[in-house]
């Protein structure tokens, strides 16, 4: 019997509803090889119906916006308008006086606060150390304008980002491919490089050796892998054999979305489910079977 491809393999997934569907796509630099497929359903609400998933399909990208927030602040970092390094309380005097949050108590309902003794910075607040509500309203025309400019009509500015899977590889394409369009490429270089201290990624690669936290970081990270963080996502700090090239960021959306960058190799891709909760084990591992069958196939020069 031919063995099962990966098609195949994620179909099976689909029908035994291991996950209800997926939208999967991925390109290179140079137009050459593009990969983009749907799976399954978009819900699964109404067994009696078939609400199969489209290429168009309007997702919960949640924390996929990080990406585009960087762009965005970096966008003002290129034109002078802001420091990396500047105090951000001198353009959000609300957030003067903020304590940290350092953890919860023993009974997990009161938070344990302590005061907070550093400027909060842009630089910092690209590696989500604070979180504070967002106005769904202010940064769509911006956004629209500056970030969304490559024809992606189907992305919003604000609300923790809904938008279309396709769109979104626009953007990632955009930025592997250097082609300057809303970043210049000495930018992208800046924001592709170590930022953590030395202490900090200890810490940060010891809690990857927690499975736990591993899954939550999307099916791209594995065992033994030397990881840090950039402005905008995690930097991948080694090559992986038949996979991502060192240099690669990725990072992804709490409804199971994982999405990278790797400049190296000049391929960028993203999928995008509507799972709930983040890390699901089974959307991980068709995650990194699909990373190994993209590079495959591009090493081949297929699709």
């Amino acid at each position: 019997m031919a063995s099962e491809t990966f098609e195949q393999r994620i179909e099976r997934a689909c029908r035994d509803k291991e996950i209800p569907g997926v939208l999967m796509v991925a390109d290179d630099n140079e137009g050459n090889f593009r990969y983009e497929q749907v799976f399954g359903n978009r819900s699964l609400k109404d067994p009696s119906k078939s609400d199969p998933m489209t290429k168009d399909a309007t997702m919960w990208m949640a924390s996929c916006s990080k990406l585009p927030t960087t762009v965005a602040v970096m966008q003002c970092v290129e034109r002078g308008q802001l420091n990396l390094d500047d105090d951000v309380t001198g353009l959000l005097p609300e957030l003067k006086g903020l304590p940290i949050l350092v953890k919860f108590d023993e009974g997990d309902t009161q938070p344990i606060m302590a005061e907070r003794t550093k400027p909060i910075t842009l630089r910092s607040g690209g590696m989500t150390p604070f979180g504070t509500a967002a106005d769904p309203e202010a940064p769509v025309e911006y956004t629209e304008n500056r970030v969304y400019s490559l024809d992606m009509s189907e992305c919003s500015g604000g609300a923790g980002l809904y938008g279309n899977v396709i769109d979104y590889q626009k953007l990632l394409h955009s930025i592997c491919a250097d082609d300057g369009k809303v970043l210049k490429k000495e930018t992208v270089d800046y924001m592709l490089q170590d930022h953590l201290s030395a202490a900090s990624k200890a810490v940060f690669n010891k809690r990857l050796e927690d499975p736990a936290m591993r899954e939550i970081l999307g099916g791209g990270v594995m065992a033994g892998m030397e990881i840090t963080h950039g402005l905008g996502g995690m930097i991948f700090l080694k090559d992986v054999e038949g996979g991502r090239s060192a240099g690669t960021i990725a990072w992804g959306g709490y409804p199971n979305l994982l999405w990278f960058i790797d400049r190296k190799a000049g391929l960028s891709g993203v999928a995008g489910a509507q799972v709930i909760p983040a890390g699901d084990p089974k959307f991980n591992r068709l995650f990194a079977l699909w990373e190994q069958e993209l590079y495959k196939k591009f090493g081949e020069g297929k699709l």
